[in-house]
């Protein structure tokens, strides 16, 4: 087996959308493997940890567009990997596909929502793309984390007090089942436009939940919470 996927990625993209700084600082400490999309790398750069590879057209970052700034990042260990402006992918998407070649099958996604919605609904669909490709993608941001959940049976992680977990489809087939929640669903057939799954709570760390999808596919899991007040 390649070592490699046993170790986990952070990628970090240009949503404005982050973990607060010291939730960022354990993160990227944590991380076995750092890449950076393009202006993502503005929002790690300050930070005290390596950054291992920067990948995009390098359009949106501050100080990219500077092949001497890049130099001296490379003298400490930071490859960079430049595409042209006008391609196919997105640079989150292009991140996604450095990693799925290297081996990665756990990524943990920040930066991947913020102003652009465009931006934001494109990221949220790539967890799904990755995940039927054999990558486990978390998303996660300041009062958010997201990750799909395909055809089978989970134990879901115990929220913190005041956090919310939803769940929604884009299959037209999947049936949700639900024990330990708030409210529980017995093969609820979930389909896209409904609210019947939103803002529910976690009662039981034995709770049990369960995706059945008859196309192979599967749901999006969020857990949100409110914004604190300042």
């Amino acid at each position: 087996m390649n070592p490699i996927k046993k170790k986990k990625a952070l990628l970090v993209a240009g949503g404005e959308d982050l973990p607060a700084p010291d939730r960022m600082a354990r993160l990227l400490e944590k991380a076995d493997y750092v890449i950076c999309a393009d202006r993502g790398f503005d929002y790690v750069k300050g930070y005290d940890f390596p950054i291992d590879r920067v990948v995009g057209d390098f359009d949106s970052s501050s100080r990219l567009g500077d092949p001497a700034y890049r130099r001296i990042w490379e003298e400490k260990g930071t490859s960079f990997e430049s595409f042209p402006t006008h391609k196919d992918d997105t640079d989150s998407e292009l991140a996604l596909k450095t990693l799925l070649d290297m081996g990665f099958q756990e990524v943990l996604f920040l930066g991947g929502t913020g102003s652009r919605l465009d931006h934001s609904f494109s990221n949220l669909l790539l967890l799904e793309a990755f995940s039927k490709r054999g990558m486990d993608v978390r998303m996660e941001g300041r009062n958010n984390q997201v990750r799909f959940l395909p055809a089978g049976s989970y134990v879901l992680e115990m929220a913190e007090e005041g956090t919310y977990v939803s769940f929604f489809t884009l299959d037209p087939d999947v049936y949700l089942s639900l024990e330990g929640f708030e409210y529980n669903l017995d093969q609820f057939h979930l389909v896209a436009g409904t609210s019947r799954a939103v803002s529910n709570h976690i009662l039981s760390p034995q709770n049990r939940m369960e995706v059945r999808a008859e196309g192979g596919g599967g749901v999006y899991c969020f857990y949100s919470k409110d914004e604190e007040d300042a």
